[in-house]
């Protein structure tokens, strides 16, 4: 269920009839699309034409601009509302924006401002056309971080694309800045006042009169050239013919004009018609449908239709005429009438909105719905809507738009419905927020104990309490509680439940995990993705299915694992690029294909997941790209990518709390790199920190303490402890295949095979592991130790697929002497030779002589074995040099 958009707020009003046209004006709106100006605002009271003057500029506007229209209210002070709607006025022009929103806010926590911006941004400059994005009524938006991802917008527009805001006050953005650019169009008071000679126009369009330039000076002062008061005036004149009078009555004050033309514009209609203006007038919209609803007759479209033909500031929303307002400022006078009327009749409004409330209800505008029923009071039903509504918007990942619902209801209701703070704390729990989401169980929990519940809601509830509790105990890393999870029975919460316990048994399978249970952990996770299936719940997909296939690729089940996470991705891929969370998945796969060898595939992965992490605050799935970013750079010998990309992951690591394991390989990975780019003593020195005899001391090694092992196994051949390397490689292949954990099984046994002294226990060790590596994919973990078992390798070449593993260690291995085979200098001047600068320009760069360059390059000629300029840049290609 995702947030409904109401078309009417995205429809551009039509020009009326009897309008004056203002051409001075819209010439200055045209200057506003100039490449060199950003934003155009239209800046004035309640009543001076902004919205009209807009619709006019655009009926008008040459065929190449194209508009988009959002008219804003209150409501829209929620990040999620605000950007939904800014995306779908925009989604004739960019047709993929509404999905990226939607994936955007399928994250549990809000993404910054500018990432909000950051998404409507980059479609924007790829839009070839001129644009323009017009947000009415801004005054409605009060949300300053909504502000600021707006000025963020602004500032960074490309020149074809133009914001044009129409707003009662100035809007909270660096108005003055581009000002002082050039980069601002601005109409105001003084601008959109009505002139004399405008004022005359509208009387003799409107009423076929005519009054003397004294009469009209009284009128443009009087009325102060407020076009929503001449009109008023106007009205109130139909069929009585008595301007002149009222004018000599009207004072120079708004407040009584608009008081008296309230009293002369409803006086002026007939006792039916006036009970329609008031009724309606409590509604943002209407239609004829909610419109008899709430006046309980079936004249709706019939009074509709009479008070557009009668111009009673009635403003269609689309263009069947199915959805219509008041004009604002009429709408604040109809609304002085009916708080007059409530002080007598308070229940007749209360009825009115309770009305409203059930018409909005039966026809799924849910939030409208919730909304109108508080104002009748009704806090049950608002209460219920939510409560039934919850479970879609949890499958859909809108947490935002939960809250948002429950915010809307008062503070005390959820002092007596345990129900929601069960929700809240969904949540808040998915959100991060784990003591927030506590309190809310505690109190839900004391509701429940103080009232009486049918069997069925109080399982039910239990249940949703102890998945939450599950929830919250993996994401705040408390082990203890996590792993208390997997003593608990397998139906503690019940079938029934489908929701809580597809969360409950993932959290489980997470405790059994931290146990070394692969197979326990599996049927935990395979029943949780099931279930995830079954609701279409794409949040419960993704990360299960993420968490199911690390446990099959920690089986070696390399290629089952990857079927896991293509469906999965597949699946998240259906209808949008994809939210942000499957930036996970997509660091699993490009993870396992980097140990496939099937590098160009993973390349665009890992830079997927990079970017869609961006749009999910959760740095156990970023820290986890990186390292994969860093693992795939390794594999193409890039060390100093490859350095890079594991600076960022440990940057974010030092920053936030990251899993135990994650940070075992980042260990393990950093000793990896450290070893081939020659810096021993780093990973000496790191070696000296961990206490590695306490780690071998435990009844049960888990996922982090393999891979500590496995580190640890590398520095001590490194330093030629080789006794003390085999020794723990030993301990770790035992238990290893007690758990059937292959991936490190493989992995231990490689490393055995580069210590081992004997030729023959080294070559039996490593056909163990090409026969249980090779045909399942197993192929990264060999090459990246290929140096050290290049001589026993050669002696397996009878074996399916070692010939294959050759070929790459012996490319890698020419690569390596190309490398070596220069100095630093050679090399920086190859590179330069190869961006074809001369040998002037060469040595410019590198603050030396045009003769030391010239020198160097015969070196390079020399040991490339090539006789000039175009034949080192040739070889130096071939050997990946550059």
């Amino acid at each position: 269920m995702n947030l409904p958009i109401l078309e009417t707020k995205l429809f551009i009003p039509p020009v009326v009839h009897n309008r004056i046209n203002r051409t001075g004006l819209v010439r200055q709106l045209n200057d506003g699309l100039q490449p060199g100006c950003k934003i155009i605002l239209v800046c004035a009271p309640a009543g001076y034409g902004k919205t009209s003057l807009l619709s006019e500029w655009i009926t008008n506007a040459k065929a190449d601009a194209g508009f988009a229209w959002l008219s804003l209210e209150p409501a829209e002070n929620d990040p999620v509302r605000f950007f939904t709607y800014l995306a779908a006025s925009l989604r004739t022009f960019l047709p993929g924006l509404t999905t990226l929103i939607d994936d955007l806010f399928a994250s549990p926590t809000l993404p910054a401002p500018q990432d909000l911006a950051a998404v409507i941004i980059n479609p924007l400059n790829a839009y070839q056309g001129k644009l323009v994005i017009v947000l009415d009524d801004t005054h409605a938006i009060h949300n300053i971080d909504i502000y600021t991802a707006l000025a963020y917008l602004v500032d960074n527009l490309p020149p074809h694309v133009h914001v044009a805001l129409a707003s009662r006050s100035d809007p909270p953005l660096p108005i003055h800045r581009f000002r002082a650019r050039g980069q601002l169009v601005e109409l105001r008071l003084n601008e959109l006042r009505f002139n004399r000679e405008e004022i005359r126009d509208l009387l003799w369009q409107t009423i076929k009169v005519e009054l003397s330039d004294q009469e009209l000076t009284l009128l443009e002062s009087r009325s102060e050239g407020w076009v929503a008061g001449i009109r008023m005036v106007l009205l109130s004149t139909l069929g009585k013919q008595n301007l002149k009078e009222i004018l000599q009555n009207l004072s120079g004050q708004q407040r009584y004009i608009m008081d008296f033309l309230t009293e002369e514009a409803l006086n002026n209609q007939d006792e039916a018609t006036q009970a329609f203006l008031l009724e309606t007038s409590v509604l943002e919209r209407f239609c004829p449908g909610l419109c008899d609803a709430i006046t309980q007759k079936t004249n709706g479209q019939a009074m509709l239709d009479g008070l557009e033909r009668a111009n009673c500031f009635l403003i269609p929303l689309d263009e069947n005429r199915s959805w219509y307002r008041y004009h604002h400022l009429f709408t604040d006078l109809l609304r002085v009438r009916v708080k007059q009327m409530e002080q007598k009749n308070h229940e007749l409004i209360k009825t009115i909105h309770e009305r409203a409330g059930h018409w909005f209800d039966e026809n799924q505008f849910y939030e409208e719905a919730v909304q109108q029923y508080i104002l009748a009071s009704n806090y049950e039903r608002a209460a219920e809507i939510v409560e039934e509504r919850t479970i879609e918007l949890f499958v859909l990942g809108r947490l935002h738009q939960l809250l948002a619902w429950i915010r809307l209801l008062p503070d005390d209701l959820a002092k007596q419905r345990p129900e929601l703070n069960i929700y809240q704390a969904w949540a808040l729990a998915f959100a991060s927020k784990a003591e927030e989401a506590e309190q809310h169980l505690v109190q839900a929990e004391a509701i429940m104990a103080n009232m009486s519940l049918n069997k069925p809601d109080q399982i039910r509830m239990q249940a949703e309490i102890r998945a939450i509790r599950s929830l919250i105990a993996i994401i705040s890393g408390n082990i203890t509680a996590a792993i208390e999870l997997t003593g608990l029975s397998e139906d503690i919460v019940p079938k029934s439940s489908t929701f809580a316990r597809g969360v409950h048994r993932w959290a489980v399978g997470y405790g059994l995990r931290i146990l070394g249970d692969i197979e326990g952990a599996m049927r935990c996770f395979t029943e949780a993705l099931e279930i995830g299936y079954e609701l279409d719940n794409l949040f419960s997909i993704v990360t299960t299915a993420v968490d199911l296939g690390e446990m099959v690729r920690q089986k070696g089940e390399l290629k089952k694992a990857e079927a896991i996470f293509r469906s999965a991705l597949e699946r998240a891929l259906q209808s949008s690029s994809g939210p942000g969370y499957i930036g996970r998945l997509e660091s699993f796969l490009a993870n396992i294909l980097v140990e496939q060898r099937e590098l160009e595939e993973a390349g665009e992965l890992i830079e997927h997941a990079i970017e869609h992490n961006k749009n999910w605050e959760n740095p156990n799935h970023t820290v986890y790209a990186w390292l994969i970013k860093a693992r795939f750079y390794f594999a193409l010998q890039k060390y100093e990518q490859a350095h890079k990309a594991l600076e960022n992951a440990l940057q974010w690591a030092q920053k936030f709390p990251v899993v135990s394991s994650l940070k075992a390989s980042l260990d393990l990975f950093m000793v990896l790199l450290w070893l081939a780019i020659g810096q021993n003593q780093k990973a000496t020195n790191w070696l000296a920190n961990q206490n590695i005899e306490g780690v071998l001391r435990k009844d049960s090694i888990n996922e982090s303490d393999e891979l500590i092992i496995l580190a640890a196994a590398m520095v001590m051949f490194a330093s030629e402890q080789t006794s003390a390397a085999l020794e723990i490689l030993t301990l770790l292949e035992n238990t290893s295949r007690q758990r059937n954990r292959v991936t490190t099984m493989i992995q231990a046994l490689v490393l055995k095979t580069c210590a081992l002294p004997e030729p023959s226990q080294a070559l039996s060790t490593l056909k163990t592991a090409l026969e249980m590596g090779l045909p399942r994919g197993f192929r990264q973990v060999f090459i990246e130790h290929g140096e050290c078992l290049l001589p026993t390798l050669e002696n397996c070449q009878s074996m399916g697929g070692v010939s294959e593993l050759l070929a790459a260690i012996y490319q890698r291995q020419t690569q390596t002497q190309g490398e070596t085979l220069l100095t630093r200098r050679e090399m920086d001047i190859l590179r330069w030779m190869a961006a074809g600068l001369s040998n002037a320009e060469i040595g410019n760069k590198l603050f030396i002589s045009a003769g030391t360059v010239k020198a160097h390059s015969a070196a390079i000629y020399r040991k490339l074995e090539v006789a000039n300029r175009a034949e080192a840049i040739s070889k130096a290609k071939d050997l990946g040099l550059i």
